[in-house]
């Protein structure tokens, strides 16, 4: 089932991809820039949701310091 969801995502993605570019082709000053923003928006939406079914965990790890880990961690080692 998550596989039909996941492919079901990437068709959606596909469409927006296509409303974009029918969109940019009418040239800048014929383009509809919110229908464009909507659809980066969906493309966006479904992108996450996507990747939460492939691993619904990801939101539920910590993230790294902002340094990335380049200061050296100081402190009394306690057995």
């Amino acid at each position: 089932m998550r596989d039909t969801k996941v492919d079901h995502s990437l068709k959606i993605v596909e469409v927006q991809k296509r409303v974009i570019s029918e969109e940019l082709a009418k040239g800048a000053d014929q383009a509809d820039i919110e229908m464009i923003e909507r659809a980066l928006d969906t493309i966006e939406m479904t992108a996450a949701n996507a990747r939460d079914m492939i691993n619904p965990d990801r939101h539920n790890k910590s993230k790294p310091d902002s340094d990335n880990g380049q200061s050296t961690i100081s402190g009394d080692i306690i057995n």
